[in-house]
């Protein structure tokens, strides 16, 4: 049976391994935080590219 992360590290390590999952987890969000950032602006610009394409193709019909 698999347990959820905080509560799999209580059962296995007690606090310390809470305190050691939680290290991790917040280590995982600062390292993949500025990728998933990056990306979200790559999305960001070309929705407001396909937005504006759709707006002028909407005027011209």
């Amino acid at each position: 049976m698999d347990y959820p992360p905080i509560i799999s590290g209580f059962l296995l390590g007690g606090w310390r391994g809470v305190v050691i999952q939680l290290l991790i987890f917040i280590a995982s969000v600062v390292i993949w935080f500025p990728f998933v950032k990056m990306q979200d602006r790559i999305y960001v610009k070309e929705e407001l590219a396909n937005a504006e394409a759709n707006a002028e193709a909407a005027t011209e019909a």
